[in-house]
């Protein structure tokens, strides 16, 4: 499908729904298993999950790998969560405690899930009934890897998906439909090449952590699809 066709295309129609939803990113990716599944399922066996019995639980882990049989497409979003607030780094006082950056504001789960809802009402209005599900979080799937294929960007290093020109502060969700809506397009060409910083910095922090805390599972070595 060439840029034109792309433009016509009812996936098209449907990133332009999105933006009026509030998104600030969006792409669509057909349903068909992603080359990061079979490494998922070594990852697994591998018990590289730990405690998190979430990862592997078998009928979940079943999904990671497969989609539904009803689904066609996977609508991909993302919403910044970059805001103005104070950065912990710059937080000096003694009283003053560092907060994840995602953690200011609202549940993210509450409000993606709305806009996932509005965005599919949005389209019910135009196509007629179809099914959908709004997946944030506790939904079963290698969701970086979708947004990947529906063109949001690449995954770096650091293990989140970047954008080129808004980095990788942004929440995911997916609206999986029943619709056809296209392929996304080409994918992000993988921008972080030789450069390791995240990598090194990280380390250090770990090793800091683990020598406060004892040790244990981090989330950070979390497998990176």
């Amino acid at each position: 499908m060439d840029n034109n066709q792309r433009s016509r295309s009812p996936g098209a129609k449907v990133i332009q729904w999105a933006a009026e939803c509030g998104f600030d990113l969006v792409g669509v990716a057909a349903a068909n298993p992603v080359p990061d599944a079979d490494r998922y399922q070594r990852w697994a066996a591998e018990g590289m999950a730990g405690e998190m019995g979430y990862m592997t639980e078998p009928k979940r882990a079943a999904l990671r790998v497969q989609m539904p049989d009803w689904v066609r497409s996977a609508i991909c979003v993302g919403v910044l969560y970059n805001g103005p607030e104070v950065y912990s780094l710059q937080c000096d006082t003694e009283d003053a405690g560092w907060i994840a950056r995602y953690a200011f504001g609202e549940d993210y789960h509450s409000f993606l899930r709305e806009k996932l809802g509005r965005l599919a009402r949005r389209i019910g209005e135009e196509t007629g009934p179809f099914e959908w599900q709004a997946c944030v979080d506790t939904y079963p799937l290698l969701e970086r890897s979708f947004a990947r294929a529906a063109g949001l960007g690449w995954i770096g290093k650091n293990t989140c998906l970047i954008h080129e020109g808004k980095g990788s502060w942004f929440f995911l969700g997916e609206l999986l439909t029943s619709l056809d809506l296209g392929d996304g397009g080409p994918t992000a060409p993988d921008r972080c090449g030789t450069c390791r910083r995240c990598i090194d910095v990280v380390r250090l922090w770990r090793w800091f952590q683990m020598g406060r805390a004892g040790g244990g599972w981090m989330r950070g070595g979390a497998f990176r699809t």
